[in-house]
Formats: structure tokens, sequence, C-alpha cells
């Protein structure tokens, strides 16, 4: 075990008082040393200190009261208090023992040698992530080489058919069949000598499926059919730990509890479940856009979400109307179409709204110049990339190249559409989350659950470790990361999720559901990222050559190895079969 002092030089900030190393729990210490030893096979000594962060007191200890409400609420003024910087100091002056690469790989050896026997880590992506071309853990599943994939592809190639399963589709709207293997991703984690030492699946959210949207139970069931599809083809692994990223952990927890409630088979196997900047108890945005208990400090995202909603009652189909009423209706809906989009501009940029509109309203060029221009604050975006993504939603989905015959089938569609991006939103509030655990009990027998929570600093303290500036992602998110603060005065947040939100608190669910069991949680720390960063190297994709680094550079490969190392590490292995 390496053991390093990380200096701070003349970096240290005065703290509040309250934080101490002596108060972090052994787990969210050694969870430390786990990760920062396999990242630092790619980050200096200087660069750790950014990425991983210490919580103190106001991150650990729970508020002694009787409401979910209340507890949250004392969790929240406490923490006003406390900046990201603080976390940063409190882990830079703590000496960190950073474990080998042998010693994290160890516990994952022990499990045993075969594919069922190795960690299997099933990843549920987040919110709207069939938008995002970017997998979550790209850097895993974009690996040329892999053991399992092998294994896997092998284990399909001896079925006498092709194994299928259904997927919403938007440009249908209806399910349409398609191939197991291209809604499951599979990668491994392997060693030097190309085993698998931890097997990776990752459900895929086919582009207007809506299953990264929607009610939240619907795309639970949907995840578990296809899981226990794979397993029958596969074999059913003997260790299985989930990570839910973002709204994944919401759907992964879904999963689980539905899981206890039909005994479902696989279910004895599950080791763990870890959070990743998961919204568990709910998303200042979120809320902010249902305008739940906030002021109209951030007016877009309430105000959009009701323009939304009023634009999508407004519309009219046409139907077998006449030649006349027909043209006047697609006129009214017209207008109706150019009302809301210069609703939302006026919104989102008021100091140009008369420039922006006359552009936005002109030509497929001008449009070009108008998303060049606007998203070019912090990087070269590909254009090309967002408008590829535009056109394929556009002509795929809404046949905009017939626009008279599918005109009210459109209509249709976009009805559907709204009413699942409401649905996410709305489902990611804290008042909905809370109610979920009012009225869900999770399985505990030999199951752990984890959370690893992020947040940003501010822009002038934010580093190559964990940042890429040149993105038009770190952008956004860290206008993001001030909405929260404003909304909130909540600096402690990932740029969507505050910090203590997405943490486990046994005391909330004991409060809200006294049915449930006491589960076994570890909060595993804070991580030094924005939530993105988490999970998906990149969002916004920068055109070629404009930028040195086209990726975020948060060691992810290295976070799922050292989250699948901790699971492993606190899973008995069972008895050897006597002869």
């Amino acid at each position: 075990m390496k053991k390093i002092k990380l200096l701070l030089g003349g970096l240290l900030l005065a703290t509040s008082g309250t934080l101490r190393a002596s108060q972090v729990p052994q787990e969210t210490l050694e969870f430390r040393n786990t990760f920062l030893g396999a990242a630092s096979q790619t980050h200096s000594d200087a660069e750790l200190l950014e990425l991983n962060y210490l919580p103190g007191s106001e991150l650990l200890s729970s508020p002694q009261v009787r409401s979910a409400e209340e507890f949250l609420g004392r969790l929240s003024s406490r923490l006003e208090k406390v900046a990201p910087r603080d976390l940063y100091s409190l882990g830079a002056s703590t000496p960190a023992n950073l474990k080998s690469n042998a010693e994290i790989e160890a516990p994952l050896r022990k499990l045993g040698s075969t594919f069922q026997e190795r960690l299997t880590i099933v990843i549920v992506p987040g919110v709207f992530g069939e938008i995002i071309k970017t997998r979550a853990f790209e850097d895993i599943f974009s690996l040329r080489k892999s053991a399992y994939r092998d294994f896997v592809s092998a284990q399909f190639a001896k079925q006498k058919s092709v194994i299928k399963d259904s997927h919403y589709s938007l440009a249908d709207l209806k399910d349409i069949e398609a191939p197991l293997q291209s809604l499951i991703h599979v990668s491994s984690i392997d060693d030097q000598d190309g085993q698998a030492l931890v097997n990776v699946i990752l459900f895929d959210t086919p582009t207007m499926s809506l299953e990264s949207m929607g009610d939240i139970r619907l795309r639970a069931g949907t995840f578990t059919r296809r899981l226990e599809k794979f397993f029958s083809v596969v074999g059913q692994p003997k260790n299985i730990a989930f990570v839910g990223y973002s709204r994944g952990a919401a759907v992964a927890l879904e999963m689980l509890a539905r899981a206890k409630e039909q005994q479902a088979t696989w279910l004895k196997n599950t080791r763990g479940l870890v959070s990743l900047g998961g919204v568990i108890y709910g998303s200042e945005l979120a809320d902010d856009a249902m305008n739940a208990g906030y002021e109209t400090l951030v007016p877009a995202a309430a105000t959009q979400l009701q323009l939304l909603k009023v634009f999508r009652d407004s519309l009219q189909e046409v139907g077998d109307s006449g030649f006349v009423v027909r043209h006047a209706i697609m006129i009214s809906n017209t207008l109706k179409w150019a009302n809301f989009l210069r609703q939302v501009i006026q919104l989102n940029f008021p100091e140009k709204e008369g420039s922006i509109w006359s552009r936005v309203t002109s030509t497929v060029s001008d449009l070009y110049k108008f998303i060049e221009e606007n998203f070019k604050p912090a990087a070269a975006v590909d254009v090309k990339s967002i408008l590829s993504l535009l056109v394929k939603v556009g002509i795929e989905t809404f046949e905009l190249t017939h626009p008279v015959a599918t005109y009210d089938l459109n209509i249709k569609r976009l009805r559907v559409l709204v009413d699942e991006v409401i649905m996410a939103v709305t489902q990611l509030s804290t008042q909905e989350r809370l109610e979920w655990w009012s009225q869900n009990i999770l399985p505990t027998d030999g199951i752990n659950y984890y959370a690893v929570a992020a947040t940003m600093v501010e822009p002038e303290y934010q580093t190559s470790a964990g940042y890429n500036n040149e993105l038009y992602d770190d952008h956004m998110l860290n206008k993001n990361y001030k909405d929260i603060v404003r909304i909130s005065e909540m600096r402690l947040n990932d740029s969507q999720v505050a910090t203590y939100k997405a943490r486990f608190w046994p005391e909330i669910n004991l409060i809200l559901n006294p049915s449930q069991p006491p589960m076994k949680t570890q909060f595993l720390g804070v991580l030094g990222t924005h939530h993105w960063g988490l999970a998906l190297r990149v969002v916004n994709e920068t055109a070629a050559g404009k930028v040195k680094n086209p990726y975020n550079p948060f060691p992810r490969a290295a976070l799922l190895k050292a989250l699948a190392s901790t699971v492993a590490k606190d899973v008995t292995p069972e008895p050897m079969d006597e002869e």
C-alpha cells in the first residue's frame, strides 16, 4: 500500500471548523484509498486530491426530527454554511494510503474465476440518455477487447433463433421488437492477462423509445424483463451489483423493490446497489420545474414546463376536415408553434429576443449560425452533431419529409413526448421521491446500499483532474450549478442534485416507512466533478480538432473498478460444496 501525504501548499482554505477527519466513517476512507489507488495510474498526486473529497459532520450526522421534510430542511440549513472547498481541504489535509492494483483486484478475485462467479455490474442509465450519443461509462464499453463480451457473444450464437425484446417507438406510437443484444450492451474490466475481473452490463435506451423518460415503475419493469432474458441465455450470475446513475438510481431501487415483491430468482444473488449521483431524495432542478417549494428565482424552468403543457393541450388535429377547415387548423397550430418558440426564447435570452427570433424563423443557414453563436461560450461545439440529432429525430420520428400526410400523427407523437418528459421531471421532485420511499420496501438480506455523491467547485477552482473547461458541457453545468445555489443556497451540488440528497439516510426511510427493515448503507464519499463527469465522458460533442481533449478527464474506469472492489470486499463467499 502506497502512503502519500497530499500537500496543499498555499491552496488550503479555512474550513467551517466542524469538519474533522476523525468523524469520517472507515468505509469512506477505505473507498477513497481504493479509488485514488486506481486513479493514481493515470493522475498525479496533485490531481488526486481534486478527485475525492472527504465529507465532514454536516454531511454525516442525522438531525433528530420527526418528519422527513424537517429532516431534509435541517440538513439543508446547516449545509448552507459549507463550501465545496471545505470538503476539498479536509480531504487534502488528510493523508491517503493508496491501494495497489493487486490490493484492489484481490476482493474481485476471491469471488471465483468463472464468469458466473465474477461480480456482474448492471448499470442503469440516467434521464434523457436516449438523446445522448455517449453511453454511460463509454470508457469501458468502447474497449476493443473484452473477455465477457466474447463470452456473451458466444452464448447468443448458440441460440437457435435471435432473442428479441420489445421497446416503444415514438415514430410508430407502439412497441416494436429488436434483438436483445442491441438493447443490452456488455463489456468487462479485464486483468493484464485478458481475463475478466468484472462483468459489466448496460441497459441501452434507443432513441425516442422514451425509456430514459416516463414512468419509473414501467421502465424498471422493462429493464427487469430484459435482464432476466439475458440471464436465461448467459447464465445467472452468483454475484450481482446494480449501479444506478442519476435517475437510474431511482429505477434500480424500483427494480429491487419489485423483485422483492415478485420473489425474483436473481435477487438472492444481488450483493449491492450503488447510487452514483443518484436522485435518492429529489432534485432541486426538478422541484423548481414543478415550482415546488421555491420562489421563482430561476423562472425559465417552471415557466417553460407550464408553457409546454399549455402548448400540448392547445394543438388541434385536422382529422377528416375539409380543405378550408383543415388549412385553418394548420395555420392556427403554426401560429401556436411560433408563439411557443418566441416565449421560450424570450425566457432564455431576454436581452437578445428580437435578433434571435428573427434568425430562428428565417433559414436553416441562419439557424446553424444561431446554434454556433449561442453554443460557443466555452468551446467549439460540434454543431453538425447537434443538427444531425435534430434531423434524425425530425425525419425518423416525426417524418418531417411528409409533414402534411403525417400531420395528426405528429401531434399525437408530440403529446406523448411531452407527457413522458413531464412525467420524468415530476418523478424526480423531492415530493415524489419521498412519496416513493413511503410506499415501497426494499430487500435487505445480503444487500448493501452504497452512495457516491459529487459536488462542483466554483470555476476558478476547477482543474484538469475532473473538468474540461474547453467543453460546452462544463459551461452548461456551471450555469446549472449556479442555478441550484440561487434556488436553494446549496453550494454542495453536482449541477443536478444536491449532495446531501444523493446519499442514503436510513433515518428518513424509517420515518417515511416504519415497515422498512434496517438497510445496510454506506456513504462512500464526495467526488470532485460535475454530474455528467461521473459517468459520461461528453454530452455535447466538440468539432474535430477544435480542442486538445474532447472528453471530460475524470477517471470513470478507475471509479467503476473501485466500486466493484468495494462491493466485492463486502461479499461473503459461499462455502465450497463438499464432495
